[in-house]
């Protein structure tokens, strides 16, 4: 009789894998984005504290430094510009590495 190919027997033991892999792949620093992140981040993070407890303590000083036009639909309106042209940039910019990559 000759040998069946197409009918493999199962191997002997269950392979272990190991999953500690997840929290140095997301944790780790080379190649990593978190420092040019926490770069544009902290600064941000820092003048919106400063600007709250400007308002919590000094509760005129938006009407004396001509704050006070930027309410929250500007402020919605201005992020979801930025938000939109940096989008759009990206969808552009990987059209067109994808349409050099088929030419």
């Amino acid at each position: 009789l000759a040998p069946r190919f197409w009918q493999r027997e199962p191997p002997p033991v269950m392979i272990d894998y190991e999953e500690d892999w997840l929290f140095p792949l997301l944790f780790r620093l080379d190649g990593s984005v978190y420092i040019r992140c926490a770069t544009f981040a902290v600064p941000a993070s820092f003048f919106t504290f400063l600007l709250v407890l400007g308002e919590r303590f000094f509760p005129g000083y938006r009407e004396d430094s001509k704050i006070l036009m930027l309410d929250s639909s500007t402020i919605w309106s201005m992020t979801t510009a930025v938000l939109l042209f940096m989008v759009g940039f990206r969808t552009r910019q990987g059209l067109q590495r994808f349409w050099e990559g088929t030419g």
